[in-house]
Parts: structure tokens; sequence; C-alpha cells
């Protein structure tokens, strides 16, 4: 797969704790929690995973679209699904029963 349909894993962690430690000035805040006598994993749960939270979540969010988008066109062109359901894919369901079956319902949940 192309590195531009998952945009997710262009961003690698270093690059994201670096962006959000520039960002939110977290020095003063790990200052503060060793002030406190927070521990590692004490730090890690309460100040650096708090910070991270937006940037996961789109990473997730991204990752999980370009991960659907791979997996629909390659099983829709090649076998349409078949023999059977051997081919069947997450995203090739939630699409057959939305658009070939008009179970919109099935396809949301």
């Amino acid at each position: 797969m192309p590195h531009a349909r998952r945009p997710g894993r262009l961003i690698n962690s270093h690059g994201v704790v670096e962006s959000v430690a520039h960002a939110l000035g977290t020095r003063q805040v790990y200052e503060a929690a060793e002030l406190d006598r927070a521990g590692p994993w004490s730090r890690f749960r309460y100040v650096t995973w708090p910070l991270l939270t937006p940037i996961t979540f789109f990473i997730l969010v991204t990752s999980s679209i370009g991960n659907l988008q791979g997996a629909l066109d390659q099983v829709y062109l090649m076998t349409k699904g078949g023999p059977g359901y051997a081919t069947y894919t997450n995203a090739f369901y939630l699409y057959s029963q939305a658009f070939r079956y008009f179970h919109y319902g099935y396809a949301v949940a």
C-alpha cells in the first residue's frame, strides 16, 4: 500500500511526542509532577497520555479509514466477496449490506 493512502503511518511516535512537548510546554508540567513526587507510571498516566490522546485519536481514525478503503476496492474488483463468503472483509461486508442489500441499519451498526 502506498503511504498516501494511510496518512496515520506517516507520523512517527517521536515526532508526535516532540510536537506535543513543544506545543504545550510540558517541561513545566513534568517538573510539577516531579515536585508532587509522581513516579514514572503516574507521570505517563496522568501527564503524557492525556497530552497524546488527541493525536492518538487522529491516528486511529485516519488509519481506520485508510484500512477500510484499501480492503474494499481489492475485494470488490477481484472477487466481489466470493466464492461464497471466502473473501469478505469487514469493509466489504459493510458495503454489501448498505449498497447491495439496502440494509442500512446493519451497515451502520
